[in-house]
This record gives structure tokens, sequence and C-alpha cells, in this order.
């Protein structure tokens, strides 16, 4: 995909995803750290999948923050994922690895059409986690997890980790999504999304 190296010669450490809230109780920013590790050869660009529970509108405006640069991007027919390779700054060889910082800024004319937010990965990583981190002015009534992989599509209801936040984490996931949903008031009966994009 995208002129990426061997799914072998990619190991995907860990990946965080940190979704920012904003007073009207959608997402505002996304941040997301990857650390990338190389198992064989030189690795100098991977690529990778943003996800999002949510069909996107438009291609996403993406930036680094950090590690690379971003030199192709493609939406995918789903609407719900977008595929992007990253270029490092340095390449990396065996046992050596790159931290990869990943930002998206929000704006949208109906905020209360996106009350989720998703970390997805093509591939099994190590660790990944789900960080919601929510205004104080929009602590929502209800939460709920999503676990999507290739097999089924599980839902269950959660509560705030903080007063303010949400933290989802998996150990050895993948290929699968870890989302979240909220809400104000009732929730809803039934906001399934697509099938997986991979």
């Amino acid at each position: 995909m995208l002129g990426a190296p061997p799914d072998d010669q990619v190991l995907l450490t860990s990946t965080t995803r940190v979704t920012d809230v904003g007073a009207f109780g959608s997402p505002v920013r996304t941040t997301t750290y990857d650390v990338i590790q190389c198992a064989h050869g030189t690795l100098d660009r991977v690529s990778q999948i943003h996800y999002e529970h949510k069909a996107f509108v438009r291609l996403p405006q993406l930036r680094m923050l950090g590690g690379g640069s971003i030199i192709t991007l493609v939406l995918h027919p789903s609407r719900h994922a977008v595929g992007y390779t990253i270029e490092f700054d340095r390449a990396i060889t065996p046992g050596e690895s790159v931290l990869l910082a990943l930002q998206q800024d929000i704006v949208t004319s109906e905020p209360a059409a996106l009350r989720s937010t998703a970390v997805g990965v093509a591939r099994t990583a190590r660790k990944v986690a789900n960080w919601v981190r929510f205004d104080k002015r929009a602590v929502p009534d209800w939460i709920e997890e999503i676990e999507t992989t290739s097999q089924n599509e599980t839902r269950m209801r959660r509560r705030l980790t903080t007063p303010t936040s949400l933290h989802q984490v998996r150990w050895d996931f993948g290929p699968g999504v870890l989302a979240a949903e909220w809400g104000y008031g009732t929730a809803a009966t039934d906001s399934r999304a697509d099938s997986l994009p991979w």
C-alpha cells in the first residue's frame, strides 16, 4: 500500500490516539503517537491508516509534529480511513525505533454530528491506546466502547477513567479498531459503523 515496505520489516511497538473534545461535545483535535521499530534491513518510511468511526466528509488535513514528513495521502473508498506514507527524518536499522507524532485539527459546521473517535491498526501492535479528554463543560452522559476486528464487533458501556477523560488500552491488538462514542441524554440504539477498510 502506498509504496509501503514489507510488513515483516515493520514492528508497530505502540500507537496512542489522544482526542481533545471541545465545549460543544465534539472532537476539536486528535494527536497520534506511533513508535515504529525496524525488524531487518534499512527502514526509511512506513504506511499507516488514520481511522475514524464516522465517515470523513473531506480529506482531513494532517500534519506531522515530529519524526518525519507525509509524502502520500489517500482517502479510502469507505471514507472511514485515510492511508498515508511517512518518510522518516532519518532511516533506522534493526533494533532502532522512531517516534512519529501526527496531528489533525477538526473543523465541522455541525458539532453534534461527530461525537466519536477511534484508533485503527492494520497490523498487530504491542500496545494500542485511545485517550479521550473532555472539556469540563462537555462531560458526556454516556460513553460506549467499540472494539472491531475481522472476526466481530463488541460494544460495552464505559465510565470515565477520571472526572474528564476516558482511557482505553489493548495489548497485542490488531488488525482492528478501538473506538469510543459518547453523547448527551439518551444513548443511540444503533450507530454501527461500516466494515473495516482492510
